[in-house]
């Protein structure tokens, strides 16, 4: 490996009509390859339309490589089935990240490249390499080769870590992230103990801080049911800066897992579509604290959808308690 530049962080969200490779669907995980790094997604059972949103971490060097992804269908008895494979070329976000450098920005967002689709690369549709607050992102759709279907969409999140001494690592998708210290961040130590004083009685010691820079950032419908955290989580979620919506619907019953739902969140404020689907939406606004306990996780999804009018930025600080 060359000279180190930086670290990738990649999040694999989600697939679109991916091909059968069992009875009726399949079981598809994701795998990503650069040089002799790799790191793959969980298994989604019985989904052609999976979403993973998983971080996945790689340490880029020069020269730069191309990051390969591959998409299989777990088996139980024997080898994984083969669901197409895609590529994606580093090289224009590189040199991106090294034009944003000598132009100096720093804040703001800016369109530093636009990459087309051509015969070279595995794009569904142009993908702009944008300059966000000083950061270089870029999302893309893929289309996988080898198969008769089947498209990934891949993007870049920024997440930060905390947590107290002593706790086991949060890893997931073989990803570690760094866990820092309270002591490194003063201000989220008294944010802590702001949540503390309004929750008498709950214990965090733990903290997860994701950035969304606009209304594009968001994330699917999902729960935190890690076995880390016990089997009633409780977590306390604060926002600050632009308010988003927050949606909650009741998980399917078994019987009814095997179907995947292709939409997006809709934009409707409530639907109700059976006793089984209730949707109820929240708006998280600039300080507001949401918490979630009981059997929220077990019985509940939740998602946070794109939205065109957040145009700022929101962090969003949720606090867990590890087991």
């Amino acid at each position: 490996m060359g000279e180190i530049l930086g670290l990738l962080k990649v999040v694999v969200v989600q697939g679109k009509r991916l091909v059968i490779r069992d009875f009726k669907s399949s079981d598809p995980y994701v795998v990503l390859k650069l040089g002799d790094q790799v790191a793959k997604t969980k298994v989604i059972n019985s989904c052609l339309n999976p979403v993973w949103n998983e971080e996945l971490t790689f340490s880029l060097a020069d020269p730069v490589g191309v990051l390969n992804l591959e998409v299989f269908d777990k088996d139980r008895f024997k080898a994984d089935d083969e669901m197409g494979h895609a590529n994606l070329n580093l090289q224009p976000l590189v040199s991106a990240a090294r034009l944003s450098h000598v132009l100096r920005v720093s804040s703001g967002e800016m369109t530093l490249r636009k990459v087309v689709p051509d015969s070279e690369n595995c794009l569904v549709r142009e993908s702009c390499i944008s300059s966000v607050n000083g950061e270089v992102v870029q999302s893309v759709w893929l289309r996988l080769r080898g198969v008769e279907s089947g498209e990934i969409e891949l993007k870049q999140r920024d997440t930060c870590y905390i947590a107290s001494a002593g706790l086991p690592d949060l890893v997931y998708s073989g990803y570690k992230p760094h866990a820092y210290s309270w002591n490194e961040f003063p201000p989220l130590r008294d944010i802590l103990d702001a949540v503390h004083k309004e929750l008498p009685g709950s214990i965090f010691n733990s903290l997860l801080l994701n950035r969304y820079k606009g209304g594009n950032d968001y994330v699917s419908w999902h729960a935190d049911d890690e076995k880390l955290y016990g089997s009633t989580p409780e977590i306390a979620s604060v926002t600050f800066g632009c308010e988003r919506e927050f949606l909650l619907k009741k998980k399917p019953h078994k019987s009814s897992q095997e179907r995947c739902d292709e939409k997006p969140p809709p934009l409707k404020r409530f639907k109700r579509s059976s006793s089984h689907s209730d949707q109820h939406s929240f708006t998280l606004k600039h300080g507001s604290l949401l918490v979630m306990r009981g059997n929220t996780q077990r019985d509940w999804l939740h998602s946070v959808p794109k939205r065109a009018k957040a145009e700022t930025t929101r962090i969003n600080l949720t606090f867990r308690r590890v087991v």
